[in-house]
């Protein structure tokens, strides 16, 4: 990879770590460590999308602390308390923590990609390595139960 490839990576990896972490000390290190992972799986075999290894690889690292943390989901909390009019409270947390338990991190993570990072359903298919109908029927589970969970 050329140099200048290579910051152009680095810098779509950490601006990654900073959405999802909130926390640039943490983006810096996340940031790391999924460099890390990427030179010695390269060494391995040869990566054909390097920015796409490295937008999935980054995703689930920094999911991965915030579960180390127990901080599992701020951007689904943050993306449901703005639709709530601000009023986030104790039982709306307990809701949305009763929605990852049932539908699970892997689901949460589509519903994150589709309206935090609004990426179309062909994006996040390729992402996950799910077909893009495979999408739309877990999204449209989990948003109608959201729209349950918190009417307008």
């Amino acid at each position: 990879m050329e140099r200048d490839e290579l910051k152009r990576h680095m810098e779509v990896v950490y601006n990654r770590c900073c959405a999802i972490l909130k926390d640039p000390d943490q983006a810096w290190d996340a940031l790391q460590d999924v460099f890390e992972s990427f030179y010695e799986a390269s060494k391995k075999r040869e990566i054909r999308q390097p920015l796409f290894y490295l937008y999935r690889s980054s995703t689930n690292h920094c999911f991965n602390m915030l579960r180390r943390q127990k901080k599992l989901l701020p951007l689904l909390t943050e993306h449901l308390e703005g639709d709530l009019g601000g009023h986030h409270t104790a039982e709306n947390r307990l809701m949305i923590d009763a929605l990852v338990q049932q539908f699970g991190e892997d689901t949460i993570q589509l519903f994150i990609y589709r309206h935090v990072d609004q990426m179309t359903y062909d994006e996040i298919a390729d992402l996950v390595g799910l077909s893009d109908r495979g999408v739309k029927k877990k999204l449209a589970r989990l948003e109608e139960k959201i729209r349950q969970q918190f009417p307008t």
